[in-house]
């Protein structure tokens, strides 16, 4: 794992959000410590079982979800950040869903790789140039990947995700339909166009309208604060999953959280 670019600490967002943006840059040198631990302590990536394989994988692509939450927010860009909080909590909602059968569906999770492969061909038109670059890159990487395939289709009836359900009923199953109804729906409301994601970039003037360039910072605590809770416990699980002794330092760091938390609330 890289090490996390330093922030501007200059920056009025900053100064403004200090606290959380501290938290948040401590939470991430903790992942340091926990990759560290899991290459220390389990050794070779490809003995391990698939769910701690799929937990690495899910650690690794929100650990540049986090990353980029806190520079972004640092340079003020709450809503582009708004774009890897929703990574983040779509992820904390599949983990959920993977832990009701850990192996099961860890191994689900893998084995639709080469159907996934197979859709993503069938959508492109065989003459769109990317196409042929693209499978002769596969063939070398994964040349066996049409046997593959015709070894787990049966699995996959419908071939449209690799769990054959929406993210709302593996939340549904997961029993945390109320995380995918409040938080993943509104950042997904955001990032889309709709009227609402669109409003805060015009302001009303005398004569008509002006083009904002600039967000509003005053919730970046917020922004921060959710990106924090949905990263921490993703990291938790990897801790707990890999045995490694940090509980102290994890007990430690969400107690300072939840003051800087309530303080903003009062």
């Amino acid at each position: 794992m890289e090490e996390h670019p330093v922030l501007q600490h200059t920056t009025a967002v900053y100064f403004e959000h200090k606290k959380i943006f501290d938290l948040c840059e401590r939470l991430y040198e903790l992942t340091q410590k926990v990759t560290d631990s899991m290459n220390e302590k389990w050794g070779s990536y490809g003995k391990w079982n698939n769910y701690k394989k799929f937990l690495a994988l899910l650690l690794a692509r929100n650990i540049r979800a986090f990353s980029g939450c806190i520079m972004l927010c640092n340079e003020g860009q709450k809503n582009n950040a708004e774009c890897l909080e929703r990574v983040i909590v779509e992820s904390f909602i599949v983990l959920r869903f993977v832990q009701t059968n850990k192996e099961k569906l860890a191994t689900r999770f893998f084995q639709y790789a080469t159907v996934g492969i197979r859709r993503f061909f069938e959508t492109l038109n065989a003459e769109n140039p990317i196409v042929h670059p693209l499978k002769e890159e596969l063939n070398i990487i994964a040349p066996d990947w049409k046997k593959r395939y015709e070894e787990v289709k049966a699995l996959y009836p419908s071939e449209r995700s690799w769990s054959g359900k929406s993210l709302d009923a593996m939340a549904q199953d997961a029993n945390i339909s109320e995380i995918y109804n409040s938080m993943y729906r509104f950042l997904s409301d955001m990032i889309h166009v709709s009227d609402g994601s669109l409003a805060g970039f015009l302001r009303k003037t005398d004569t008509g309208f002006a083009i904002e360039p600039n967000e509003e910072t005053t919730t970046i605590n917020a922004s921060l604060g959710l990106s924090f809770t949905f990263y921490y416990d993703i990291l938790e699980e990897v801790r707990n999953e890999f045995n490694i002794n940090m509980k102290q330092e994890f007990d430690q760091i969400w107690k300072e959280f939840e003051a800087v938390r309530d303080s903003q609330t009062k």
